[in-house]
């Protein structure tokens, strides 16, 4: 598996960035290529919350799931997400207050696992477009958590 990471400071506290990243179904607001997002679990937040998922990139559309697979609130959060294409990818999300911010650095472990597109699409651009698309993600979370309202960056194409 490949590894990115990153990190922002959020203008909120550890809670209510906790809280909001801990609401799956935002998850379609903040992450750049995910167009549809609905909840297939019981669970609302935290571990066991699941989704289905509809991706696009590079013109193509793709389902999947994600799953919250650890939740120790209001420091760590991890998901993991499986897309048709062929891509495995765990995001870890470790946050740690700074001063009345919040310092949020995501991690991101993914394969490319499958044939034809996927395996195309990682082996040629991988890390290139996830550094791209953590630091999107990281920069509408900040957006939205600050202003409290949804702000969301599109990524840029993949060709």
């Amino acid at each position: 598996m490949a590894t990115v990471q990153q990190s922002i400071l959020i203008g909120a506290t550890v809670k209510q960035s906790y809280a909001y990243l801990a609401d799956i179904e935002r998850v379609r607001d903040w992450l750049p290529h995910v167009v549809e997002a609905q909840r297939t679990s019981a669970v609302k937040t935290g571990e066991g919350a699941e989704l289905a998922i509809v991706a696009e990139a590079a013109g193509k559309r793709t389902e999947g799931t994600s799953r919250c697979t650890a939740a120790v609130s209001p420091h760590r959060l991890a998901f993991t997400a499986t897309l048709d294409i062929g891509l495995t990818s765990t995001t870890t999300f470790d946050l740690a207050a700074a001063g009345k911010q919040t310092q949020v650095t995501a991690t991101v472990e993914y394969a490319f696992t499958g044939r034809g597109f996927g395996r195309l699409l990682g082996g040629l651009f991988g890390d290139k477009y996830a550094r791209q698309d953590i630091a999107t993600a990281l920069d509408n979370l900040k957006a939205q958590i600050e202003a409290k309202r949804p702000q969301r960056k599109r990524a840029a194409p993949v060709l």
